[in-house]
């Protein structure tokens, strides 16, 4: 049945043979330097093959449209069957060659928060975190999510090169009253807090302004003033607080706070 077909290709496969043993002899008796002589030999090798595998292709289209439509449909079919799990392992790559987190890193991805318990090629685990009106504080529910979303949502790392960040906290008092006194008192309870980890935090500061193309924040708590419509007065306490206890520091801070205005 593919009598004509195979005849048509041996006598194309020999002719191309042929021609590029005519060829070859040819460019040796031209005038060319060695590395000119050996291009021009494989440019034509590679026009005579370009040529065979055209005329191949044309004698055989039926044969190859089968084939193709065959292998095509089995690859579509594999990819169905394991797009879910190429792509969590595309993302566990993506998260291994770019660091995104390690295990104990406080993370978010899309509206997932939580402590990274564990990681696999296929899935990461996390503890849940709060979020809204109560921020920061553990559920004790534990999330597993599939590496795949890695791929298309951000990921958020609150502790990737520090432990710490800036939060504020703020009052507001009369515009009348001695808002000074506030201030210091406000202050003074910032700087008790952050006593015990100001140098730790000055040492990842000073790490990250070393390795990277940042400028480090200064570690002291500072009051900024703002003059609200009315008679009053907003004091806004600014200070770097550890990322995993940011609810419990605040309220302490703020328990101080009205603790010494009495």
């Amino acid at each position: 049945m593919h009598d004509w077909q195979l005849i048509a290709s041996s006598t194309a496969a020999l002719g191309t043979i042929v021609s590029g043993i005519v060829a070859s002899s040819m460019v040796k008796r031209l005038d060319l330097s060695p590395e000119q002589r050996q291009r021009t030999r494989n440019v034509i090798n590679y026009g005579l093959i370009l040529i065979l595998a055209a005329f191949l292709v044309v004698v055989w289209a039926s044969q190859i449209r089968a084939a193709a439509f065959m292998v095509s449909a089995f690859a579509v079919a594999i990819v169905l069957a394991t797009k879910e799990t190429l792509m969590c392992v595309g993302g566990w790559w993506l998260k291994t060659m770019g660091g995104a987190y390690r295990i104990g890193d406080r993370i978010q991805v899309g509206s997932i928060k939580g402590d990274v318990m564990d990681y696999g090629v296929l899935t990461t685990t996390l503890m849940n975190v709060t979020q809204g009106d109560n921020p920061d504080l553990r559920t004790g529910a534990v999330v597993t999510i599939p590496n795949s979303v890695l791929l298309t949502a951000v990921v958020i790392n609150e502790t990737h090169s520090l432990d710490y960040t800036w939060r504020e906290i703020s009052l507001e008092v009369d515009a009348d009253s001695n808002w000074q006194d506030v201030e210091k008192v406000m202050l003074e309870c910032a700087m008790e807090e952050i006593e015990p980890y100001k140098e730790k935090m000055s040492q990842q500061l000073g790490a990250l302004e070393k390795d990277m193309a940042f400028r480090a924040i200064s570690v002291d708590p500072r009051v900024f003033i703002e003059i609200l419509p009315g008679t009053e007065i907003r004091l806004t306490l600014r200070l770097g607080v550890p990322v995993k206890s940011l609810r419990v520091t605040e309220d302490r801070i703020t328990r101080k706070i009205f603790l010494k205005k009495k």
